[in-house]
């Protein structure tokens, strides 16, 4: 069993692998402590902020590894109520995620795609953190405002070139907007 010593060793494995930008073993890393997470008895609120420390230090570990994404979708989808509860701010994050991994994942399979995009508009619609990233897919899955997520999408650019883990995403995310935006409006005026 895992008890609160073992958890404090996997975090500092955690932290020495992300410290060296050993990517795939702090993937591994990342796992041990979600898979610790799960199995130790703490309060709910050390938990709650458990899961909350993950998510944050799992942005360091995936949107540097090469397959990381997918992984920090499923992190995301799987820590859905710390996000909402405890860190809004990652919405940022999971909905830059879900936009740049979209087309890929749409070509493993036909509904994980769409079901990464319902969960999180669930979530935007339940969160109140904005930004222009948030506020463009608002803008076209909620409120069907074209010319809101077209001033959104001019204001995204500047915030991922500014954003640590976003800039060196301005251009897929740039380009699976675009795409994004162009997919959402044929599928709208088609009916």
């Amino acid at each position: 069993t895992i008890d609160s010593n073992m958890l404090h060793v996997l975090w500092g494995r955690l932290a020495c692998e992300i410290l060296v930008l050993d990517w795939s073993s702090a993937s591994i890393a990342v796992e041990a402590v979600k898979t610790a997470l799960e199995s130790i008895e703490l309060p709910p609120l050390q938990l709650l902020q458990q899961k909350t420390w993950l998510l944050h230090w799992a942005l360091f570990v995936y949107w540097n590894d090469k397959h990381g994404l997918e992984r920090l979708l499923d992190l995301f989808e799987k820590y859905k109520i710390c996000i909402t509860t405890n860190a809004p701010h990652l919405v940022r994050y999971w909905t830059a995620a879900v936009l740049i991994c979209k087309r890929k994942l749409a070509l493993k399979s036909n509904n994980n795609d769409r079901k990464l995009l319902k969960n999180l508009v669930s979530v935007i619609q339940d969160c109140e953190y904005t930004d222009p990233i948030v506020e463009f897919v608002e803008s076209l899955c909620i409120k069907f405002d074209f010319d809101s997520a077209q001033t959104k999408l001019a204001e995204c650019e500047n915030v991922l070139v500014s954003d640590f883990f976003l800039c060196h995403q301005t251009e897929p995310f740039m380009e699976e907007a675009r795409v994004f935006v162009f997919e959402n409006y044929c599928r709208i005026h088609n009916k």
